[in-house]
């Protein structure tokens, strides 16, 4: 018996066979499990038309001791509550790396383990707050709490809804489930330290987003500093990002993505990002490739731009073997501007970046990947500690969900 079979099953004998619940009752908690995709709209009325026969039968008869008000009040409150998590654990084996204390490492751990509940209102979906957890393996080997997400949740119409809090940035979020589907392997390529390493996924502040017909879209004004950064800007200092998606057909997309960061205090730098991506998609692959703009302007000194771009794709394996495999790559490269660029520091360095890797999906909690990263920084081997230019890592990775 599956879960939603179970569960109308449950409710139903709650509602009639083991006491006679009110119709109005009855009805709210079926829409609410409804409007939280736990019941397609038809199954619903199905289940409220059932109720509703059962009550009319059951005023002819006797029988049955009713479930007082504050019973079903308890029903309706763990309907509105639900309690989920993720976790991505990995062991990674760096073979060769610029500096000597990367070199030829190899370590468990947990990059992201997640602890999520959500408290909706109104027998909506729409209408929640959003508390994450955030526990990972720091870079001393210790585990570290932080907070996620933080959020009010609310829809002010049909096509626009808010989030207020320690809220989602335009961007990641979307990337991860739209064009890069392998973010517990590896980060997106706009985060990704060997990347572009512009933004996170999370701040504070106030965001709006929607849908309309075929386009989505997502703004807000953040602290700029990022959920694990401290706000230290004067007068304005604030973010603001802008993301807007659209599907051009069933298979082709496309989206834009925009962000100034305005940092007022100590000889910062402001920023300013121009971030369009395209991908296509069906059930035998995904392609889809972006372009990173960033112009840097420092309090003092001149002002400076750096670009990249990253494809990556997967092929389904599924339709023509039957099991869920995926296989799955992404180049990038990241280009400095010459006025910044080092020759010393491999950090500041030019650098481009290939990763490989195979991904099985062995039920909607668990999947696993085993994939291999090359980095190459374009300064000389003389120049760093171990007389390699270049990072080679081996990571074998699990995505757990519940």
């Amino acid at each position: 018996m599956n879960l939603k079979k179970g569960l109308a099953i449950s409710l139903f004998s709650l509602g009639g066979l083991v006491g006679l619940a009110s119709a109005d009752d009855y009805t709210d908690l079926v829409k609410l499990l409804e409007a939280k995709g736990i019941f397609t709209h038809e199954e619903a009325q199905k289940l409220i038309k059932l109720h509703e026969e059962h009550l009319a039968k059951s005023k002819t008869s006797e029988g049955g001791e009713s479930l007082t008000s504050s019973d079903w009040k308890r029903l309706k409150s763990l309907a509105e509550l639900k309690i989920s998590g993720k976790a991505y654990i990995h062991y990674d084996y760096t073979s060769n790396a610029p500096t000597a204390s990367d070199r030829e490492k190899g370590a468990f751990k947990v990059n992201d383990a997640y602890f999520e509940v959500r408290r909706y209102f109104n027998n909506s979906d729409k209408n929640y707050f959003r508390l994450t957890a955030d526990v990972y393996t720091s870079s001393d080997g210790s585990n570290v709490f932080r907070l996620k997400y933080a959020y009010l949740n609310w829809e002010i119409n049909p096509f626009l809804q808010t989030e207020i809090g320690l809220v989602h940035r335009p961007w990641i979020d979307w990337e991860e489930h739209h064009a890069w589907f392998h973010r517990f392997v590896d980060k997106t390529f706009i985060e990704d330290a060997d990347g572009a390493h512009l933004v996170v996924s999370a701040d504070y502040g106030i965001a709006f987003k929607g849908n309309y017909k075929k386009a989505s879209y997502m703004f807000g004004i953040y602290n700029g500093e990022g959920y694990h950064g401290t706000e230290d800007d004067k007068h304005f200092g604030k973010a603001i990002a802008a993301r807007v998606a659209y599907d051009f057909t069933q298979n082709l997309f496309g989206a834009l993505h925009v962000a100034y960061i305005s940092n007022n205090y100590d000889n910062e730098t402001d920023t300013a990002i121009i971030h369009p991506l395209v991908g296509y998609k069906n059930r035998y692959f995904l392609v889809a490739a972006q372009y990173v703009w960033d112009n840097e302007d420092p309090e003092q000194g001149s002002s400076y731009t750096n670009n990249g771009f990253a494809i990556n794709g997967d092929l389904y394996l599924k339709p023509l073997m039957g099991k869920p495999v995926t296989l799955f790559g992404r180049y990038g490269r990241w280009n400095f501007d010459s006025s910044v660029e080092s020759s010393t520091d491999y950090t500041k360095a030019d650098r481009w970046q290939l990763l490989a890797g195979v991904q099985y999906e062995w039920n909607k909690y668990v999947k696993t990947a085993l994939a291999f990263k090359h980095v190459h920084y374009d300064i000389s081997s003389a120049n760093t500690q171990t007389g390699k230019n270049n990072k080679d890592t081996l990571m074998a990775a699990m995505e757990v969900k519940w």
